[in-house]
């Protein structure tokens, strides 16, 4: 499962789950997206969802925005695990060798 965070509780809200499948052909699949719109936009309301999707598809990994979600990745540590959420952030500046 992947998770990139956007403002809390917002009809504008960019914040979007989505879960990839490995097929037996070594293809990914895009098995379930959403977007956090409204109420279940709030912060609470996606950190009692992100495991409870995670348990229904049987998802080993989150791979969570750095960035804007520390916050968040840690309360959903607490719930899941600490080594199933790996944080990433996105940098379009990288340099190379740490790419």
């Amino acid at each position: 499962m992947g998770i990139d965070y956007g403002p809390v509780n917002s009809e504008n809200s960019n914040t979007v789950i989505s879960i990839l499948q490995l097929r037996g052909n070594g293809e990914y699949h895009v098995v379930y997206m959403k977007k956090f719109l409204g109420k279940e936009a709030d912060y609470a309301f996606i950190h009692k969802e992100v495991p409870r999707l995670m348990q229904k598809w049987g998802c080993v990994q989150l791979a969570a925005d750095y960035g804007m979600g520390e916050g968040s990745n840690a309360e959903i540590r607490s719930r899941i695990g600490y080594d199933k959420v790996i944080a990433y952030q996105h940098m379009p500046a990288q340099k190379e060798t740490v790419r």
